[in-house]
């Protein structure tokens, strides 16, 4: 929470020697591993051994999507996007990360189903930055003008 990320990484990785089923301590080291520290085959082991251990972690395998979607595998992330979200219908990132991927794929109407969908969770969450982005992708494809 102070900032230190290699420290961090350095005290989640000592619960995990201490204790290997601390779920959160792997997860949250793969959080910060790819997301701060774009170390990405370093977290993709982390979400690995969660999914390996739960295959209905919603949460890793949403992360592990975008883990394959910064690397370009952007078919395994759609894959990992569309495992997750019967998983957990509130993951409104995945439903708006899937979004974009059928959007490049050419697909619109599924992107747009997914992306209204991502909006609407934002909405029920109230967050506003999200659901501002999702309205824009949304106006985007279809060619409509951002207000």
């Amino acid at each position: 929470m102070i900032g230190d990320k290699q420290q961090a990484i350095k005290d989640y990785s000592r619960a995990i020697e201490l204790n290997s089923n601390l779920s959160n301590a792997r997860y949250n080291r793969g959080l910060i591993l790819s997301r701060d520290l774009k170390q990405y085959d370093e977290a993709l082991r982390d979400f690995e051994e969660l999914i390996k251990r739960n295959p209905r972690d919603a949460d890793a395998l949403f992360e592990r999507g975008n883990i394959y979607f910064q690397k370009g595998n952007k078919q395994q992330a759609l894959n990992d996007y569309t495992t997750a979200i019967p998983l957990n219908k509130q993951l409104g990132d995945a439903f708006y990360n899937r979004g974009i991927i059928y959007h490049q794929k050419k697909k619109n109407e599924q992107a747009l189903e997914d992306l209204r969908r991502a909006r609407d969770i934002f909405a029920s969450q109230e967050n506003l930055k999200k659901f501002g982005r999702a309205n824009d992708a949304i106006m985007d494809i279809q060619g409509g003008v951002k207000k």
